[in-house]
């Protein structure tokens, strides 16, 4: 029983735990009794003391630096100088030329400048090189992804087995390099490979492949042009045809080859009736001042004032129509002239479409355009990446400046504590 009590008596007399703060107050309280027996030390020993302490540090410094920065230059260091594959750069300039003849002027000094003519086509070499399909077109025809899938290429450079094909349009654009520089209209083409040969061979067909796409949209707008500016000489020479047969109809209708020249000599034989009525009338009032209305030359004046008036009649109905007929001169003349001014306009159309169509023919010879090498692909004799001591060297300050920031950022949380 009395062991009980002292056990009991022991458990009651051991420490509780500590909250934070007073662990905190606790180990302020010790840094200070250590401070304060420090400073009952001699100057020696103190000296001492912190050159251990020092030391100690520089240690942890060390072994810091050999972890988080000289390990991962070794490795890739090992890595770069020992398993990275060797790649070989083909390089090639090409530009956009046109056919037909030199252009001067205004115009010429326009498709230097970017964004204008060759430029734009230029640029849409670039892309295309740069495109899905290029990248479609390589591997049918030279087995593109083949190659960067061999498996004699370092794991890390090489293009994995089971790619997606996105995955491998990343790796294409990694790979291939297209820069188009317009102060001197020169399309620059790179193509890294794990082989002089096959980057060479990239380089060609992918200069061929876009020479094909610029001929094939040069060609289409060519055409589209032609055959726009065909079917509209086409429309023009219909309206024409049905123009012609329009004045036929209106010839055949008026029975008439030419309804104006009937009109013109319908109106000098009607102003001639007129003027022989008019002297008619003056010597009938001649005749009947002096004579007896019954008298014989007044009769025949007479009779042939009547005459004039009935023909002047006749005359006038044949050139405006009376009321039971409406073909008349005038209603001729006017139909006949409409067919013609149509026949005028049609014609003027056709002549007009005929002079774009031959303009359209020659704009479409100075706008062929052909992708011309500046510099053919080159065949490297050695490779040219991976820069092994560039690599090394960013892997170094990379890894230094992690390890600065991962040592800043652990100060700073010690100094947040400790306040």
């Amino acid at each position: 029983m009395q062991k009980n009590k002292e056990k009991d008596s022991a458990v009651d007399r051991s420490p509780s735990p500590l909250s934070a703060d007073e662990q905190r107050k606790q180990d302020t309280a010790g840094k200070i009794r250590q401070l304060k027996a420090d400073a009952q030390n001699s100057p020696a020993d103190y000296a001492q003391l912190a050159r251990k302490r020092r030391r100690k540090r520089s240690i942890r410094l060390v072994q810091k630096l050999i972890i988080f920065v000289l390990l991962p230059v070794i490795i890739a260091t090992v890595y770069y100088y020992r398993f990275a594959s060797d790649q070989y750069m083909s390089t090639a300039g090409v530009t956009l030329k046109s056919e037909g003849p030199m252009q001067y002027g205004i115009d010429s000094l326009l498709g230097s400048f970017a964004g204008s003519g060759s430029s734009q086509e230029a640029v849409t070499a670039k892309e295309y090189i740069l495109s899905r399909d290029m990248l479609r077109l390589l591997d049918e025809q030279v087995g593109f992804l083949k190659h960067y899938k061999n498996p004699k290429i370092d794991y890390l450079a090489r293009l994995p087995k089971d790619a997606s094909f996105e995955d491998a349009f990343e790796y294409y654009q990694d790979m291939v390099s297209a820069v188009f520089e317009a102060e001197s209209g020169v399309l620059i083409l790179e193509i890294k490979a794990f082989d002089a040969r096959n980057a060479n061979l990239f380089a060609k067909t992918i200069i061929k492949l876009a020479e094909d796409k610029v001929n094939s949209i040069s060609t289409k707008m060519q055409a589209d042009k032609i055959n726009f500016t065909r079917k509209v000489v086409k429309e023009a020479e219909v309206r024409l045809a049905n123009a012609q047969k329009n004045v036929l109809a209106v010839q055949k209708k008026t029975a008439d080859f030419s309804p104006q020249h009937s009109a013109t000599a319908a109106m000098g034989l009607k102003t001639n009736l007129e003027n022989a009525l008019v002297m008619a009338q003056a010597e009938l009032s001649q005749a009947r001042a002096i004579m007896s209305p019954l008298a014989p030359k007044v009769q025949a004046l007479s009779r042939r004032v009547s005459a004039l008036k009935t023909q002047i009649t006749k005359e006038n109905n044949r050139l405006l129509g009376d009321d039971s007929d409406e073909s008349g001169l005038g209603k001729n003349m006017v139909e006949f002239e409409m067919a013609m001014l149509e026949k005028e306009l049609a014609q003027k159309e056709y002549q007009s479409a005929l002079v774009s169509l031959e303009m359209a023919r020659l704009e479409a010879l100075k706008q062929t355009r052909y992708l011309v090498e500046i510099s053919s692909p080159s065949l490297p004799d050695e490779a040219t990446y991976p820069k092994r001591w560039l690599k090394i060297l960013t892997a170094f300050l990379v890894s230094l400046s992690i390890f600065g920031i991962f040592s800043l950022t652990i100060s700073a949380i010690k100094e947040h504590a400790r306040m």
